[in-house]
């Protein structure tokens, strides 16, 4: 059967975790790289960080004046960007060393969105002024402004560090469609303008290859465009709230949507078809998801954060990491037969020839492999023999 014979496209996901401690509504969430430690940001202008296999509160971040509103993680996983209503300035902190690195110089209105470039260099900010302020991490300057003619509510930029894309805020009262202005990273222009969206452009993320954007909304519709010609190539329609989050698998095929309708739903990239729509909790103001692709987090108006599980069969999730650790494991196994083998049969063996029968890649390896194997086994190096205790 295939899988869209043998697969229920509603069902439910399954709680595994939660952790209690913000006193008020969780406005933002994400997590470090690997995914060992979720950090949120709350109402009561604090940051935690949690460690996610066993829920435990790990450390409180305070600073700043109001409500966390966005979050970001660097690329190295080390240091976190976080902005905060009622605070104009923008912070960065250490996750491992725990504490406050910087705090950029007050912006002139409310901030609303953030973005880090790939090569940690830039922190851009956007705000309700619509205004776009790039900064030098290094330097804590401000090194560039740019005017748009609505507040900004969303943004990225893209994996390759080329595009700077900004999603409207809609003005209220006025009938004014929802856009995604895309400027030149480097030296600011506008370049192309994605008009379609109605009201706010919530969420917005980019394909591993920047050349595919997808925005979400706040009437729960996301978009898929072509970076280059500026064309709609799709619309992805079911959620009946606004777009918190857009995710594309590690495959680079699916994209999983999360909403405060209390739903996530999975979508094939390419032809935006609905692949699967699962039920978590209602009520929530911020979602992330795990980088493999196996967990969604959640965090509601009760200051509560809950981990929900995907089916490990789902076909979205990254295996990769297993994948490979089983292909380690077997590789280990055969070593250890090859040089039992080796024991029986010889005194002493060449370790250019025991590399190419253990399958090693260089001398080194062999080696460093050798050196750590249990003192019970009776061999040796000598140069470049391999001895063998009888």
């Amino acid at each position: 059967m295939s899988f869209w014979e043998t697969t229920d496209l509603y069902g439910e996901m399954n709680l595994s975790n939660q952790m209690e401690g913000h006193e008020f509504t969780v406005w933002s969430l994400t997590t470090t790289p690997t995914g060992q430690i979720i950090i949120s940001g709350g109402q009561d202008a604090t940051i935690r960080l949690w460690d996610f296999n066993t829920g435990k509160e790990i450390h409180k971040f305070v600073g700043h004046e109001g409500p966390i509103y966005n979050m970001v993680v660097m690329p190295d996983g080390k240091h976190l960007v976080s902005v905060a209503d009622k605070d104009l300035a923008v912070k960065i902190w250490d996750i491992n060393k725990r504490e406050l690195v910087s705090s950029l110089a007050p912006n002139s209105a409310h901030i609303t969105a953030v973005a880090v470039s790939p090569d940690q260099r830039f922190i851009v900010t956007g705000g309700e002024d619509g205004l776009t302020r790039s900064w030098d991490v290094d330097r804590g300057v401000l090194l560039r402004t740019s005017k748009h003619e609505h507040g900004i509510y969303s943004m990225a930029i893209s994996p390759d560090g080329r595009h700077l894309l900004c999603g409207s805020r809609r003005i209220p009262g006025e009938r004014y469609p929802g856009v995604v202005w895309i400027r030149d990273f480097e030296l600011g222009t506008l370049l192309k303008t994605l008009g379609g969206h109605k009201g706010h452009v919530t969420a917005i993320t980019m394909t591993a290859d920047s050349k595919y954007v997808l925005s979400g909304d706040q009437h729960g519709n996301v978009y898929l465009w072509d970076l280059e010609t500026g064309t709609l190539l799709k619309t992805m329609s079911g959620h009946s709230a606004p777009i918190l989050k857009i995710h594309i698998s590690h495959d680079g095929q699916h994209v999983i949507t999360g909403s405060p309708d209390g739903t996530v739903r999975v979508w094939v990239l390419r032809g935006g078809v609905l692949v699967a729509s699962l039920n978590h909790t209602e009520n929530v103001h911020a979602i992330t998801v795990t980088s493999d692709g196996r967990h969604v987090i959640t965090g509601n108006i009760d200051g509560l954060i809950q981990v929900w599980d995907f089916d490990i069969t789902s076909p979205w999730i990254d295996s990769s990491k297993e994948l490979a650790e089983e292909a380690k494991a077997e590789l280990e196994a055969f070593r250890m037969v090859q040089l039992k083998k080796v024991m029986m049969r010889y005194e002493t063996l060449p370790l250019l020839r025991l590399a190419t029968l253990l399958r090693f890649e260089s001398l080194e390896e062999l080696e460093d492999w050798l050196l750590d194997l249990p003192t019970e086994i009776p061999v040796k190096i000598d140069g470049p023999l391999l001895l063998v205790k009888k």
